[in-house]
């Protein structure tokens, strides 16, 4: 319960309630974060034995070194670095590209799974006589757009996530 934090590896880790959070932005506005896997096992139906794993990721702000840990959102972050505008400019862009990548991402999944579905059924899972080569076609393009789009939703994520790094460099060099 004294230890306020330790370095391994070159990275630093923060102890708050007793847990450990690992640094990811250091400066005039710190980022920390930790991932938790819980497993639970239990008897399915049948007698067979179910694992199910859950990850919960953690993430928190401090302003310096003593200030205090505040849950991450964008609210919190925007209200932490109001006093610089180019970085809360930054912060806004990060928002649209993040909120663009999660509309693409999700709708993109479903033509995904709809076109793989027509394409699987019409290509190996129906009997021969009962096989539709133009179902087979537009599952198999639809799964491709639904690929191409994931792909780019999953794009802009990774922008998102470069953009939010430089609210952190533009704000800790001010």
């Amino acid at each position: 319960s004294e230890v306020k934090g330790y370095q391994n590896d070159g990275v630093y880790y923060k102890q708050y309630n007793n847990k450990f959070y690992q640094r990811y932005a250091h400066g005039k506005v710190n980022f920390y974060y930790r991932t938790e896997t819980t497993t639970r096992t239990s008897m399915g139906s049948g007698g067979t034995m179910q694992t199910r794993n859950r990850t919960k990721l953690e993430r928190f702000i401090q302003k310096g070194e003593e200030g205090k840990m505040v849950r991450y959102s964008v609210n919190s972050l925007r209200t932490m670095i109001k006093d610089n505008k180019a970085a809360v400019k930054q912060l806004n862009k990060f928002q649209r590209t993040n909120k663009i990548a999660g509309v693409i991402i999700y709708p993109a999944s479903v033509v995904l799974l709809v076109g793989a579905y027509f394409l699987v059924d019409n290509v190996y899972l129906q009997e021969k006589e009962d096989r539709n080569s133009t179902l087979a076609v537009v599952g198999g393009v639809t799964a491709a757009v639904g690929i191409g789009a994931y792909g780019y939703g999953f794009y802009k994520k990774i922008m998102a996530v470069k953009e939010l790094n430089k609210v952190f460099e533009i704000y800790n060099q001010q």
